[in-house]
């Protein structure tokens, strides 16, 4: 509709139409510009609005196990897992069943604000006629040395080790380079939150403590001494001041030194006044043995980070039996820890020699531990290694294991399931075993 349908005698006014038009023109001009304005400003909006309901998001995360940091580090874990069954029928000619299998798995982590140390190793065999037929073992140990307390920037050297019954002999590698990357213990907030969480249970608190509060738990159970009293305090550090100074020492003269650290009850004491401020309810003799008991309680250790380092390598031993090369390396580490009961630990390498880069070696370890109740855990391990000729020819073996544990009352149950493929086969090998011992009397 344009303006002369609104006053249809402009057309005998050319100049009155010729002012019409040109205002007409004016305004979509001015229009257009007004409605992009318009659009933008609903763009801003939304935008504004995404914004607003991620940092909600953000702030509504709950609290992770990785935000806790710590000075120091130290993990170590060792699991071994053995099976083997002898049958032998007088009715049947020859041993009817004689087979088994060893696994053994090794975790070390070791990490300070200067240097730190990773070690893994990954071996599981099978046997037969009580002789090993088949294996797969992967392992590495890294030193770090930062370059700065600030950054997390470091120069390493280190060995790679693995072998498969598939090829010739063990493949052996010395490297160095440089890397970036921290790992951090996070045993005290992982203690902190159970701590919660049974005091929930038992209903010692009326509802969950804020996140800041378990933060300044976890700052206190950080800090705890690895003393279970004064005395025992008292005489450690009297002996070592001995051992520099070579001279007898008064004990009396270290009590003001000691008071002046946290014994258990004080740093129970700590924890006590913390929950019961936020809380607003005053703890009972159980909710105290209950914290007292996860203070003590060790082999939960839980650990966050990740390191990634290259450089290059020296082949000390060749799995085919060939020249030994210099190689192009990288290789990374990562520990995380999904919730207080439950551990992953990952190691990944990679080299190959530098004028032929198409022929390398792929390795990879990963082991989970979940502890669903102080009775049950589960335990799974994985490794995988494989190696392409020059040719372009493939070697990768597998292996993985699974096991349940429980214990209750007098009776052990355990269920594994172990699983291997080998080079040249399509399918997967398994061997499911169940053992349980049990008091009756």
């Amino acid at each position: 509709m344009t303006l002369q349908d609104y006053h249809p005698g402009l057309e005998r006014d050319s100049s009155l139409s010729n002012v019409y038009d040109c205002a007409s023109l004016f305004g979509e001009f001015f229009q257009k510009p007004f409605s992009e304005v318009r659009k933008v400003k609903r763009l801003i909006r939304v935008s504004l609005f995404v914004v607003l309901v991620c940092s909600i998001g953000a702030m509504a995360k709950p609290l992770s196990l990785c935000d806790f940091q710590s000075v120091e580090t130290h993990f170590r874990d060792m699991r071994l897992s053995f099976n083997y069954r002898y049958f032998n029928d007088a009715s049947t000619e020859g041993i009817d069943v004689s087979s088994g299998r060893i696994a053994v798995a090794y975790s070390e982590l070791t990490d300070s604000l200067n240097e730190g140390f990773t070690l893994t190793s990954n071996i599981e065999i099978s046997l037969s006629d009580f002789t090993p037929v088949s294996g797969l073992g992967q392992g590495a140990g890294t030193l770090r040395h930062y370059l700065s307390e600030e950054q997390p920037l470091f120069g390493f050297g280190g060995l790679e080790a693995s072998f498969t019954t598939s090829l010739p002999q063990p493949h052996i590698e010395l490297r160095a380079g440089v890397g970036y990357g921290r790992f951090s213990d996070v045993t005290p907030l992982a203690k902190a939150l159970r701590i919660e969480q049974k005091l929930l249970k038992l209903e010692a608190i009326p509802d969950r403590l804020p996140d800041a509060v378990i933060m300044a738990l976890a700052e206190q159970i950080s800090r705890r001494a690895e003393f279970t009293s004064l005395e025992e305090l008292m005489s450690t550090i009297q002996t070592l001041i001995e051992q520099a100074s070579g001279t007898p020492l008064d004990p009396l003269s270290v009590v003001m030194v000691g008071v002046e650290l946290n014994t258990l009850n004080e740093l129970l004491s700590n924890i006590e006044g913390l929950i019961e401020e936020a809380s607003g309810t005053t703890l009972n003799a159980q909710a105290l043995l209950v914290i007292q008991d996860e203070m003590l309680r060790t082999g939960d250790e839980r650990n966050c980070g990740w390191a990634v380092q290259g450089g290059i390598g020296y082949e000390l031993a060749d799995p085919y039996g060939g020249t030994r090369d210099l190689l192009l390396t990288t290789s990374a580490d990562a520990a995380f820890a999904p919730d207080p009961d439950s551990q992953i630990l990952l190691h990944a390498s990679f080299s190959g020699p530098l004028a032929a880069i198409q022929e390398n070696t792929l390795g990879l370890t990963a082991s989970y531990v979940y502890t669903l109740t102080d009775q049950l855990a589960f335990h799974a391990d994985y490794a995988l290694k494989c190696t392409t000729t020059e040719e372009g020819l493939m070697n990768a073996s597998h292996s993985a294991s699974f096991e349940l544990a429980l214990g209750f009352g007098g009776a052990n149950v355990a269920l594994q399931l172990a699983l291997t493929k080998e080079p040249d086969v399509s399918c997967w090998s398994s061997d499911f075993t169940i053992s349980m011992a049990m008091d009756l009397l």
